[in-house]
């Protein structure tokens, strides 16, 4: 199974859709202009842990580059760091006037809705999170569906009845991964055991080894579903050391494991 593949290639195409309308809805106000003009101007806000998550980040990344590469965008993107908040990063691609501001998850979500509040007129996207402003379009994912399936494979999988789950931080859309999760794993095997662990930080690779270890050496599980960024990778990493197995999310992470791990969902 690999429905939270599709995740991945939902958002991209989902970005893409969105960004057609806008190509469109550009050349057709002024189709005097020559190609170039009517590309789109995109910004993104990433999430603090950026670039090389092999996740949600390289996710939404990866689809910009390709509408940039087929010629229909523009884009330029911020990392939010130590250096620059996610509110001065929306401020600075509203100040230029981007065709669209994109961000990612509710992390940034306040920093996204102060800024769209000063400019109504521009356009922002909200990636998993919901906002009500008029000039923020929201786009959510059904992640309790393929969590459950990932929670089915995890109990067919387990030898001990003892699975599981692996948060980054403790928000919505990860208590979604989480309960979609846990009811795979009843639905199979009702008396199974599943744990559920939030790191509290996406970007800490070894807290996620440190995590994994204690979940499996700890309290018995020989199945965990990963789903906590560059976090979850030191999860995946362990996971490997101790020979159990790991369902990773939103890419295809079977690269980071030659023996024994279950296609992501």
């Amino acid at each position: 199974m690999k429905t939270n593949k599709n995740r991945r290639a939902g958002l991209g195409l989902t970005l893409m859709m969105i960004l057609t309308v806008l190509i469109l809805g550009a050349c057709s106000a002024n189709n005097t202009t020559t190609a170039t003009d009517t590309r789109t101007k995109v910004g993104i806000v990433l999430t603090e842990v950026g670039l090389g998550d092999r996740s949600f980040n390289d996710a939404a990344f990866d689809g910009l580059v390709q509408a940039r590469n087929e010629k229909s965008i523009v884009f330029d993107y911020r990392e939010p760091g130590d250096n620059l908040t996610a509110e001065a990063a929306f401020e600075e691609f509203s100040e230029a006037k981007f065709d669209l501001i994109i961000g990612l998850s509710d992390t940034v979500q306040a920093d996204m809705e102060k800024v769209a509040a000063k400019y109504p007129d521009q356009q922002f996207l909200m990636i998993d999170s919901q906002s009500e402003l008029p000039n923020i379009a929201s786009i959510s994912f059904r992640a309790e569906e393929g969590s459950y399936l990932a929670g089915v494979i995890a109990a067919m999988a387990s030898k001990e009845d003892h699975v599981g789950f692996l948060g980054g931080m403790e928000i919505p859309v990860l208590r979604n991964f989480e309960q979609g999760f846990k009811q795979g794993v009843l639905a199979v095997k009702p008396d199974a055991t599943v744990d559920a662990v939030y790191a509290g930080d996406f970007g800490n690779a070894e807290l996620g080894e440190q995590l994994a270890a204690q979940m499996i050496q700890e309290k018995g599980a020989d199945v965990i579903y990963v789903a906590a960024g560059l976090t979850g990778v030191g999860a995946l990493t362990e996971i490997q050391k101790l020979g159990k197995y790991a369902i990773g999310v939103d890419t295809d992470q079977f690269f980071w494991r030659k023996k024994p791990f279950l296609r992501p969902c």
